[in-house]
């Protein structure tokens, strides 16, 4: 594929995007795929080297905030007749009622997902912290009571204190999947306000 065919592809699939942004973007691999030619590679070669388009399009709409596309395609969609915009006066007290619900809804079952995380979180600092006191406390008691309740108190300490680190390397995983999870989502409210490029 030339630098030509790559650009245009490129500008085709970001079509939906701000003209700022997409402009921008363009430049961008423009002068890279420049400067691999200038470093001796072919240009079918400089362009190979970029990559897939459409993994190009799919970092690009990770990277512009959902406010962005919306202006744009507000600004883009302007243009109503007399009986829809009548239709949308009419029926915003239940399609805006509806869409904040929406919103509403998909914020607080975020905030509820991420509250667990964080509670999770506390317990396995509960855990640390309870286990290390438990060990201090086992090595006072060995010496001011006995030994045997020392030892047994230090062994408690350490079981809660490994299984402290056991769920914190569990919670941990668990924070990784709700990290792609919340991307996920957030990609796809934006894959809603932006249509494939034609």
């Amino acid at each position: 594929m030339t630098k030509q065919e790559f650009i245009s592809i490129l500008r085709k699939k970001l079509n939906k995007f701000p003209n700022q942004e997409v402009e921008d973007r363009i430049s961008f691999y423009s002068e890279i795929i420049d400067d691999s030619i200038e470093e001796g590679l072919t240009e079918e070669e400089a362009v190979l080297k970029i990559g897939n388009v459409d993994e190009i399009v799919k970092q690009i709409a990770s990277e512009i905030t959902l406010i962005k596309i919306v202006k744009n395609n507000a600004k883009a969609n302007l243009k109503f007749k007399t009986w829809e915009l009548t239709l949308l006066i009419v029926g915003a007290p239940l399609w805006f009622s509806l869409l904040i619900a929406l919103f509403a809804g998909i914020f607080s079952i975020c905030v509820s997902l991420w509250a667990v995380v964080v509670a999770f979180y506390g317990v396995a600092v509960g855990f640390i912290v309870g286990g290390i006191a438990m060990v201090i406390l086992g090595c006072v008691f060995i010496f001011i009571k006995s030994a045997p309740e020392g030892l047994v108190v230090i062994g408690t300490g350490l079981i809660l204190t490994g299984v402290g680190i056991l769920f914190a390397f569990v919670f941990k995983y668990l924070t990784k999947s709700l990290i792609k999870l919340t991307k996920l989502t957030v990609f796809t409210v934006k894959k809603a306000f932006v249509r494939k490029g034609e």
